[in-house]
C-alpha cells in the first residue's frame, strides 16, 4: 500500500501519515523473497509421485502416497500441493460402444425356418446357455445337429466367449 501511495507522494510523507517507520518500509524493500524449502520439497515429491503413477494419482491416492513415503497429509492438503505441483489425476473416460450397424448384426436367414435337414451334417444349429455358479456365471455354447437331434460338440467358459 505504501508503494501505492508513493508514486503520488514522497515515501518519507506516506510512511509519516501511515505512522510506519521508513526504515522498515526499505528493510521491506531489500528483503529476499522468503523461499519455504519443505514445501518445495514436498511439491517435488507430489510431482514424483505423480509421474511414477502415470498421471493417474487423484488426492486421495496421493495421500496415501505421501503418508506412505513418510509425510502424513490428508486429503486436502495433498490437493493443495497437487495445486502446487501443478498437477491433475488424469481422467479415464469409459469406452464407448461403436455399433456396426443393423447388417453386421443380422445374419443371413439361410434356413427360412426348414428345420428337417434330408440328411446329418447339413444342418447345425448353436446356443449359448448362462448358468449361475458361486464363483460367478458359466456360458456353456453347445451345437446341435438338427436332422439327428444329437448334440456335436459344447464348449464351457467363464467368459462370454464360449
Amino acid at each position: 500500500m505504501i508503494q501505492e501511495l508513493g508514486k503520488a507522494a514522497p515515501i518519507r510523507l506516506v510512511c509519516q501519515l501511515m505512522d510506519y517507520p521508513r526504515s522498515s518500509y526499505y528493510a521491506w524493500l531489500r528483503r529476499e523473497p522468503r523461499i519455504d524449502r519443505e514445501l518445495l520439497a514436498q511439491v517435488d515429491l507430489v510431482r514424483r509421485i505423480h509421474k511414477s503413477h502415470r498421471g493417474s494419482c487423484g488426492s486421495r491416492k496421493m495421500a496415501k502416497e505421501l503418508t506412505n513415503r513418510g509425510l502424513p497429509v490428508g486429503r486436502y492438503r495433498a490437493r493443495t500441493l497437487m495445486r502446487r505441483a501443478g498437477v491433475k489425476a488424469r481422467q479415464h473416460r469409459r469406452h464407448k460402444y461403436h455399433s456396426l450397424g443393423p447388417q453386421a448384426l443380422t445374419a443371413p436367414n439361410v434356413l427360412e425356418r426348414q428345420f428337417n435337414p434330408e440328411a446329418p451334417n447339413q444342418v447345425w444349429a448353436g446356443d449359448i446357455t448362462y448358468i449361475p455358479t458361486q464363483q460367478g456365471w458359466l456360458y456353456l455354447a453347445v451345437v446341435v445337429d438338427l436332422f439327428a437331434r444329437r448334440i456335436v460338440g459344447w464348449a464351457p467358459s467363464h467368459e462370454g466367449n464360449a
